[in-house]
């Protein structure tokens, strides 16, 4: 096993690669019973050979939920996954007030005709 090899002090879980490896689609922060079951094996492996055992997350939630199940390295997102959250909620701001501004002119423009 690779945790038996001199000098690993941790390991880091890939959710993605796990899953396509027992054949579930790409994913981040699992939740098939499948998967979990994995992270359990890993987390009592590492802890019988003082190995800290890390987790690459998408939320804080689930980063927190895989802290308390035991992960001690818990890698929140990606640089591109965080620069995309942050371009799709200042898209949809942006939505938000044109459609705003979109009934404000409608509205003024009904009253101006109606006088």
């Amino acid at each position: 096993m690779i945790l038996d090899v001199p000098g690993i002090d941790a390991v880091y879980v890939g959710p993605g690669d796990l899953g396509m490896s027992i054949g579930l689609p790409l994913a981040v922060d699992r939740e098939e019973p499948e998967i979990l079951g994995h992270y359990e094996t890993i987390l009592r492996a590492c802890e019988r050979r003082g190995i800290q055992a890390g987790l690459h997350t998408a939320t804080a939630a689930y980063a927190t939920r895989m802290m308390r199940l035991g992960f001690r390295l818990v890698v929140l997102a990606s640089d591109s996954g965080l620069m995309m959250r942050a371009a799709t909620a200042e898209v949809l701001s942006m939505r938000e007030a044109r459609q705003a501004h979109a009934a404000e002119v409608e509205r003024l423009s009904g009253q101006s005709g109606a006088g």
